[in-house]
């Protein structure tokens, strides 16, 4: 995962995020969720935490380990002990992370997965990235670090040739906000 560190506090992240969250709603009610890359606001597992039975966060971008508004947070995948989630969440973060660190990433997954944990996230588009770089470098609406971060635009060709071999499979890839961004769904193979 990304080592930047990034403000969050450019006008229009807190609405972008709250536009992913409320694209994951359904996948999350009444289950115990980790917000993989969850930042260090937490957010998005701030934003479900009432429809869900348990959701903690890990991001390595995080000062420390802790908790904000009981949900438990951690800098890394290690410090999670003895727990399975139902769905493993990465909203705008697979982006920030090169293909193979991606699938020793997928592979890590499966400690903290059952059989039928689902990892539900999105990624931006290939067609946003001009969108993206125009409102972070010139109208200053995104934190630039987080675009100057993006290491791949995952498209679901790439998507379901990263995740072969790792234990998952995509089962859904779809595009969202007129195409600038996408939302994918991984299932455990069988």
């Amino acid at each position: 995962m990304t080592e930047t560190k990034t403000s969050q506090d450019a006008p229009l992240e807190r609405f972008l995020a709250r536009q992913r969250c409320n694209r994951i709603q359904p996948y999350v009610h009444g289950k115990r969720v980790l917000d993989f890359g969850c930042g260090v606001k937490a957010w998005n597992a701030i934003a479900i935490q009432d429809s869900c039975l348990r959701v903690d966060g890990v991001d390595r971008s995080l000062q420390q380990s802790g908790m904000i508004n009981a949900i438990s947070l951690y800098q890394e995948l290690s410090e999670i002990q003895e727990t399975t989630y139902d769905v493993i969440m990465a909203l705008a973060v697979f982006e920030h992370i090169k293909p193979l660190q991606l699938r020793g990433l997928l592979h890590s997954f499966h400690r903290l997965s059952h059989e039928q944990t689902m990892i539900i996230g999105t990624v931006p588009s290939r067609r946003s990235r001009r969108v993206l770089e125009l409102l972070s470098y010139k109208l200053k609406l995104i934190d630039r670090t987080q675009i100057e971060d993006h290491k791949v635009y995952y498209d679901d060709l790439w998507m379901g040739e990263i995740v072969e071999g790792t234990g998952w499979q995509l089962s859904q890839y779809k595009s969202f906000q007129l195409g600038m961004n996408c939302f994918f769904e991984l299932r455990k193979s069988t």
